[in-house]
């Protein structure tokens, strides 16, 4: 198993599935020492407000949407926070490519495809996975938050 993970095809995605458990753990303590890294990486990101009406509609071919903001948009990103939309990324990226190299070793060619063909197949996979997972998540993910203190 350890010779699947570290096997030179595979490096790529291992880093995101460790990346992947970094900020689990992170997470997990900073929660328990009464802070949350969530908080503090989604001050330290721009706001990605891309001006959404409630249903959720956008003309892509707009006159304000052009190059990477379309592309933000098509993926629905800012309608759930930056990090459950990275951590989601990772997850989805490293299982991935963990199930191709898997696929390519078992079964196709007897070992694994090099990361430099794996990497950006997998990639181009996981973009819708991510768009329709922003979506799912968006519909329960609780909109508002208040920052009001009583007196």
């Amino acid at each position: 198993m350890y010779e699947f993970f570290t096997a030179p095809g595979n490096l790529l995605f291992s880093i995101a599935f460790t990346l992947l458990i970094l900020i689990a753990i992170l997470e997990l303590l900073s929660t328990m020492f009464g802070a949350a890294i969530s908080g503090v990486i989604e001050n330290a990101l721009p706001d990605f407000d891309f001006g959404l009406d409630p249903s959720g509609e956008v003309d892509l071919n707009g006159p304000e949407m052009h190059g990477m903001t379309k592309f933000f948009v098509w993926l629905e990103i800012g309608r759930v926070p930056m990090l459950i939309t990275l951590s989601f990324f990772l997850l989805v990226f490293s299982l991935g490519g963990f199930s191709l190299q898997s696929i390519a070793e078992t079964t196709l060619l007897g070992h694994h495809l090099p990361w430099f063909l794996a990497s950006p197949a997998v990639f181009v996979v996981v973009l819708p996975l991510v768009k329709f997972g922003n979506r799912t998540l968006a519909k329960i993910w609780p909109k508002d938050e208040t920052a009001a203190i009583s007196r």
